[in-house]
């Protein structure tokens, strides 16, 4: 039977810590896959490069959900 869950393109994705803020979970999560170019993490994460992410709630959370996979964030 094919496996019908949506994987994340990050080799790690880290759980959401609570009361941790979206944009710390984006650091943390590109710290911890070790990945050089922040620029190629929001395009991974949020479908854009040149997105700019804040402690406000992003435009992009819809993607984001759908690439971020299993144990990130379940919903919008």
């Amino acid at each position: 039977m094919p496996d019908t869950q949506y994987r994340s393109p990050l080799p790690f994705t880290p759980d959401h810590l609570p009361d941790e803020l979206f944009f710390s979970w984006l650091g943390r999560a590109h710290a911890l896959n070790s990945l050089h170019r922040p620029r190629q993490t929001l395009a991974t994460l949020l479908g854009s490069a040149t997105t700019t992410p804040s402690a406000d709630l992003h435009t992009k959370l819809d993607y984001f959900v759908k690439v971020a996979g299993d144990g990130a964030f379940k919903s919008v």
